[in-house]
């Protein structure tokens, strides 16, 4: 397997496979020793200590619908719990084809809870870029849309609308390390075949936890408006996770509609805002007045506000 300097989330010397088998899987490190957090802590362990500490603090609006850290802890955990069931276990891959949604954020946390990893699919990529990297990364199973058609694979598929919402509540504990990895990010293959990147937990820390790329706390409201499969999408949903904020979700037609989209983010008070250099060009003037009320405004990897 080729070893080259991952971009974004790595900074690290000899990235090296974080799993055997995965030729085209990259692994990211990340030194976490300036945190403070214990250093052997996963994603979703630091999620359950807000959702113990705060159980009715709302950690996802989405459509003016709240979901609070005690309820989406519970509902990943039954989720999880039907995975495992499903053969989902320690090490595995599952593919995510959601839209931003408080059903991803479920399907993401309880994924993580099984000691597995999630891949996210670009919904808007065509089926065969589906059925790649679902078969390059090994997947045991893709997590769907409510009424989305599974990618075209021999992978099975699980719909969201028949997430468990009964049985055991509790947290699963298994016992898992902050190295191992969370999730898998594909490159676009532009020159090339897709290469898939393994982010392990501690990196995940890392990037959300240090302050570094930005700060976060528990008043923040973050939008969500990065495609889940892509980068930022990684910040939006952890940064408030971690730190007892919520996320903001924004829909395709309102991130589309540039009028409807600055309403929104005034009506939810946004107050941390990740744009792409392209939408901000095409946004900036005309959102003018919703981002005075951002109290950070990040674009690629600066803080252009603040």
């Amino acid at each position: 397997m080729s070893k080259r300097n991952v971009p974004a989330l790595d900074n690290s010397k000899g990235a090296k496979s974080a799993r055997r088998g995965r030729p085209e899987t990259e692994a990211v490190q990340r030194n976490s020793t300036s945190m403070s957090e214990p250093d052997d802590m996963c994603v979703h362990e630091l999620f359950e200590q807000r959702a113990l500490a705060h159980p009715d603090a709302v950690a996802v609006v989405e459509e003016g619908r709240e979901t609070t850290y005690g309820e989406l802890n519970a509902r990943a955990n039954r989720l999880a719990r039907y995975l495992r069931r499903r053969g989902v276990k320690r090490e595995a891959r599952v593919g995510v084809l959601l839209p931003r949604s408080t059903e991803l954020v479920v399907a993401e946390l309880a994924i993580l809870k099984c000691g597995a990893a999630y891949v996210a699919l670009d919904e808007n990529a065509p089926p065969e870029r589906h059925a790649f990297i679902l078969a390059d990364c090994q997947a045991d199973l893709v997590l769907v849309g409510v009424g989305a058609t599974p990618p075209r694979c021999e992978v099975p598929a699980f719909a969201a609308d028949a997430f468990p919402t009964k049985g055991p509540a509790g947290n699963v504990g298994l016992a898992l390390e902050s190295g191992m990895t969370a999730y898998v990010m594909y490159t676009s293959g532009s020159t090339g075949q897709p290469k898939g990147v393994e982010v392990p937990h501690r990196a995940v820390r890392h990037l959300v936890c240090n302050g570094e790329y930005a700060r976060f706390e528990a008043s923040d409201r973050v939008g969500f408006v990065a495609n889940p499969a892509f980068g930022p999408a990684t910040i939006e949903v952890w940064a408030p996770l971690l730190h007892g904020g919520r996320i903001i979700v924004v829909s395709r037609a309102t991130l589309l509609d540039v009028e409807l989209f600055g309403a929104y983010l005034q009506s939810q008070h946004v107050s941390v805002l990740h744009l792409t250099s392209g939408l901000f060009r095409q946004y900036a003037v005309a959102l003018a007045d919703a981002l005075q009320v951002c109290e950070q405004l990040v674009r690629s990897r600066r803080i252009l506000m603040a």
